[in-house]
């Protein structure tokens, strides 16, 4: 079987997953910093999103800087909106399941972020753009 890698053109980090409790919300781990800063070079945009208020989220922000935005809604369709892209140009990671469920429901190509997985993580990000 072939596996193809259709490109996407942004992450979307799910916030309560990723930063949530069992992450620390203003130390991301040094490879998670360095495939956001990768996926940055490659062109793709990113963003946090979070159920929480957006202005209570701005640590994390900071603690990811080449997100370019904290989206508070628990609308992953509005979140999308909001970036001005549709679902299928957007990879949301979350560790949670059912957001990654929900997520593919609504047409978001996805990825159930884990620290063991960011290897697969980094593979999955497009090819530099020329």
């Amino acid at each position: 079987m072939v596996t193809m890698h259709v490109p996407f053109s942004a992450i979307l980090w799910v916030a309560d997953g990723v930063f949530g409790p069992d992450h620390a919300v203003l130390a991301p781990s040094d490879r998670l910093l360095e495939i956001s800063d990768k996926a940055s070079r490659r062109g793709l945009r990113q963003a946090v999103v979070s159920n929480g208020e957006a202005s209570a989220l701005e640590p994390q922000l900071a603690a990811l800087p080449e997100a370019e935005t904290v989206i508070g809604t628990d609308d992953l369709t509005r979140a999308a909106e909001e970036m001005g892209l549709e679902p299928p140009e957007i990879l949301l990671v979350s560790t949670s399941s059912a957001t990654i469920h929900e997520a593919a429901r609504a047409g978001f190509r996805t990825f159930k972020f884990s620290t063991l997985a960011l290897d697969a993580l980094d593979a999955r990000l497009p090819s530099p753009r020329r």
